[in-house]
C-alpha cells in the first residue's frame, strides 16, 4: 500500500537552486576574485597590480618617449640650429612632465576601474537569488476522505430530517 494512501501526508517545503551548474560555478569564482583577489577571474575583481601597470603601460610609454619623442624634438630644433639652448630643454622638460601627467591619469583611471569592477562583482554576488523555496501541499488520504464524505451525508440527512 503506497504511504499516505489512508492518512494522506504533509505538506513539504522544498528549496531549488534558481541557477544553472555553469552560473553557480560563474558566481564562486566571481566570490573567489573578490575575496582572496585568486582564480581565474583576479586580473577582474582582485587588487589593482602597479607593477602589471609598470609593466604594460608606463615602460612602454617611457620606451616610445625616448625612443621617438626625444629624437623629433632634437632634430626639431636641430634644423634652427638651437639643440644645446633653452628652448630645446625646456621643450624636452614640458613633454617629459605631460608624459608623466598622462600616465598619473592612465593609473588613476585604471585604478577606479578595478575599483568598479569589483562593485560589479559584488552586486552580481548579492543580487543573486541562489535558491526559491518550493511548497508541496499534502494530500488528503481515505479515512479523512470517508470521514469528510460521512459527515457531509449526515449533515445533509439531518438538515432534510428537520426540514421534513
Amino acid at each position: 500500500m503506497p504511504k499516505g494512501l489512508l492518512t494522506g501526508t504533509k505538506g513539504k517545503v522544498k528549496s531549488v537552486s534558481t541557477q544553472t551548474p555553469e552560473q553557480e560555478q560563474l558566481l564562486k569564482l566571481i566570490q573567489e576574485g573578490i575575496t582572496s583577489g585568486e582564480g581565474p577571474l583576479k586580473d577582474i575583481f582582485g587588487s589593482f597590480d602597479p607593477a602589471a601597470f609598470e609593466a604594460g603601460v608606463s615602460k612602454p610609454a617611457l620606451q616610445q618617449f625616448q625612443d621617438e619623442i626625444l629624437p623629433m624634438l632634437q632634430e626639431k630644433f636641430i634644423g634652427g640650429n638651437q639643440v644645446g639652448g633653452s628652448g630645446f630643454q625646456r621643450a624636452g622638460a614640458k613633454a617629459a612632465t605631460d608624459l608623466q601627467s598622462k600616465l598619473a591619469q592612465l593609473m588613476y583611471e585604471a585604478q577606479n576601474q578595478q575599483k568598479q569592477n569589483k562593485i560589479a562583482g559584488v552586486n552580481t554576488a548579492l543580487g543573486t537569488k541562489a535558491t526559491e523555496n518550493i511548497y508541496k501541499p499534502g494530500t488528503e488520504g481515505l479515512l479523512q476522505g470517508a470521514t469528510k464524505g460521512f459527515a457531509q451525508g449526515l449533515g445533509t440527512a439531518t438538515g432534510a430530517a428537520i426540514a421534513g
